[in-house]
């Protein structure tokens, strides 16, 4: 898939989903597409450093779930320090 391509459905997805959602306090919405397909890219790969980062279209792998981890916790603003394990 050609990044655009994507970008056009997720992006029409994407405004649906805030225009449903808009006044509403209580929703946060977490955009990953930016940090699964960079906008740098002009394709989008299920693979990164030669790992499956996608067990199939729509689920994520732990290398994808690990990657969406840092932006996602910015965004709730927390941090951890992702290489320990909190016990």
């Amino acid at each position: 898939w050609t990044r655009a391509s994507l970008a056009a459905l997720i992006d029409g997805i994407a405004q649906e989903i805030e225009t449903a959602t808009r006044g509403l306090t209580n929703v946060t919405i977490f955009r990953p597409f930016d940090v699964l397909c960079p906008p740098s890219q002009t394709t989008c790969s299920p693979a990164w450093d030669g790992q499956l980062a996608f067990r199939d279209q729509d689920h994520l792998t732990v290398v994808g779930a690990r990657a969406l981890l840092g932006p996602f916790m910015d965004l709730l603003g927390l941090t951890r320090d992702i290489g320990e394990r909190q016990r």
